[in-house]
């Protein structure tokens, strides 16, 4: 359902891959220097938590993992601290099940803005993409605050976040389109929503950001990954198809559907 690589969690220096498994764990892979995974862990934050797991991130500082549930329409978020495990829950607006999470945590000293992709039925039984859902003024620690919905921006499968260019990136299965959203506090108020990136596949995943080269990767259903260029302007390139899981005798299992991405940067 959805990855995280995060450099040092909790403060570790062993680099982890945190993965939604779409049940009531987070599997875990250790990373080696070669980029060789581990044999699958498993996450154990403290109960309560979430029931189910769909959508995870970090913070930029690897000491928090943010989850969401994309099953249960109330205490659908959670922050996880990866120092000791304490899990902290909060609910989206309902009716909202939560797909897929992005922070962005540039807008204060400890403070975090948390952008949710919704669906208006559980990941259980029926997927249908909504509208997104903003968390905004997250004291890293504190309970998680209430969410606004953002009208503006039509339904949504995924997005993510990039430090470098302070934007949001954001996927529209319908028509097919990818687009930048101004991260901060003003993002309820304001309308600085582009969709440029467009000609992409009809049904689409979310995407994941190389902040170092100012790129976004974006798999799709059909088994394909776009690269796209971003700059700090909000403004995206035309998407280039770079790797198709037809085309490829590693990909393991040969299920060509593809549905997140990570970068180690």
């Amino acid at each position: 359902y959805s990855l995280q690589y995060v450099q040092t969690p909790g403060g570790s220096g062993t680099p982890v891959l945190y993965a939604a498994t779409g049940g009531a764990s987070i599997a875990t892979y250790t990373v080696t220097g070669g980029g060789a995974l581990s044999s699958p862990g498993t996450l154990t934050p403290s109960s309560p938590c979430l029931t189910n797991y769909s959508g995870v991130t970090a913070t930029p500082d690897g000491n928090w993992l943010l989850a969401v549930d994309g099953t249960a329409s109330s205490s659908n978020i959670a922050a996880i601290n990866l120092k000791n495990g304490s899990c902290t829950t909060g609910s989206l607006t309902s009716p909202a099940y939560p797909i897929s999470i992005a922070v962005d945590c540039l807008v204060g000293p400890s403070t975090c803005d948390i952008l949710a992709s919704t669906s208006t039925q559980s990941l259980s039984s029926s997927f249908s993409p909504s509208l997104p859902q903003y968390l905004s003024g997250w004291n890293t620690g504190s309970s998680l605050p209430a969410s606004s919905t953002l009208t503006k921006l039509g339904n949504v499968w995924g997005s993510a976040f990039s430090p470098a260019t302070t934007y949001f990136y954001l996927s529209v299965p319908s028509p097919g389109q990818v687009g930048s959203l101004l991260g901060g506090n003003s993002v309820v108020s304001t309308s600085t929503y582009t969709a440029t990136a467009t000609g992409l596949p009809g049904t689409i995943t979310s995407p994941c950001v190389d902040q170092k080269n100012n790129q976004i990767y974006l798999p799709t259903s059909n088994g394909s990954i776009y690269q796209i260029s971003i700059n700090t302007t909000g403004g995206i390139g035309s998407p280039n198809q770079i790797w198709n899981a037809n085309s490829s005798s590693n990909l393991i299992p040969a299920s060509p559907f593809m549905s997140a991405c990570t970068i180690q940067n």
